[in-house]
């Protein structure tokens, strides 16, 4: 049964290699990943693209509560055994203020590809 569902930018190749990392570590299959690219996903999503275009996100259906940036990345290491090593890392990352700080960064850096599958950098996310 998955429980968490991250939402994560299609058109990013930094975020697809690290999905699809994830991906292979989720033997348990707890976690769905979703482009909010997708049409379908984003007319129900209860957020603006560009909102996400600047965090990820996740939902737990657990918690019922949703997740960004740096939070997102602690549910999916809670989640993922060969992962949890990482998450009192992250926590005290998260506690210093410095984990958020270095998400953001990262996050303003990367690239998203055009619909033609090219980058250049007129496609970074601002």
């Amino acid at each position: 049964m998955q429980h968490l569902t991250v939402y994560y930018d299609g058109n990013c190749p930094l975020c697809k290699n690290t999905v699809m990392k994830w991906r292979k570590l989720d033997k348990r299959r707890r976690i769905d990943f979703v482009s909010f690219r997708d049409p379908h996903i984003n007319k129900a999503l209860p957020f603006k693209v560009e909102v996400l275009e600047q965090e990820m996100c996740s939902y737990s259906s657990l918690s019922q509560s949703y997740y960004w940036g740096l939070q997102t990345f602690i549910q999916v290491h809670k989640n993922i055994p060969l992962l949890h090593w990482t998450v009192p890392l992250l926590l005290m990352a998260e506690k210093l203020r410095l984990g958020d700080h270095v998400y953001r960064f990262i996050a303003s850096k990367r690239k998203i590809q055009t619909n033609q599958g090219t980058c250049n950098d007129s496609c970074s996310i601002k």
